[in-house]
């Protein structure tokens, strides 16, 4: 995740510097209008500049590959899992890049090994029916994470699935 969260944060530094410095190198090439011309437009010296927020940061020490051969789409999510509640158990048909911001969840996977997961860590959630999984909020204090889905034009952010044997009630 940390690779891949740097590349995303990268682009978003990228497209913000260029569009700075393409407004900086516009306000050099542009010669001053005429004494006797009114100003058309303010310099683009007083035009606002882009902004980047800073929503969240984590750290994986997990490998991770995302790739695909068709068209995905990007989608950015906030989501909360409140106190004592869980996703029920189900699977992804795209990635999900995930920086937790609060709380903790246990993540049971398919052979209900239990991952912990706290504000700061970083993951990327396997794609495919064979990794189902659940996650929990055993806490106190909501579960909230940034999720950014790379997933198939069209295809939901999760498909239900059957608990597997070992999860009891889970």
């Amino acid at each position: 995740m940390k690779l891949r969260h740097k590349a995303v944060a990268a682009a978003f530094g990228l497209i913000a510097l260029l569009g700075t410095t393409t407004a900086a190198r516009a306000a050099a090439d542009t010669p001053a209008p005429a004494a006797d011309t009114p100003a058309a437009a303010a310099p683009a010296a007083d035009l606002p500049k882009p902004v980047a927020e800073i929503l969240g940061r984590g750290t994986t020490s997990a490998p991770f590959k995302v790739s695909s051969r068709a068209p995905r789409e990007f989608v950015a999510r906030k989501v909360t899992i409140p106190p004592g509640a869980q996703t029920g158990w189900h699977y992804h048909e795209g990635e999900q890049i995930v920086v937790q911001i609060s709380g903790t969840v246990e993540r049971l996977d398919e052979n209900c090994e239990v991952e912990t997961h706290t504000a700061g860590d970083a993951y990327v959630e396997p794609v495919g029916a064979k990794h189902i999984h659940n996650g929990i909020n055993r806490g106190t204090e909501p579960v909230v994470f940034y999720v950014t889905d790379v997933i198939p034009g069209g295809a939901p952010f999760a498909v239900p699935a059957t608990a597997p044997s070992c999860a009891g009630d889970e």
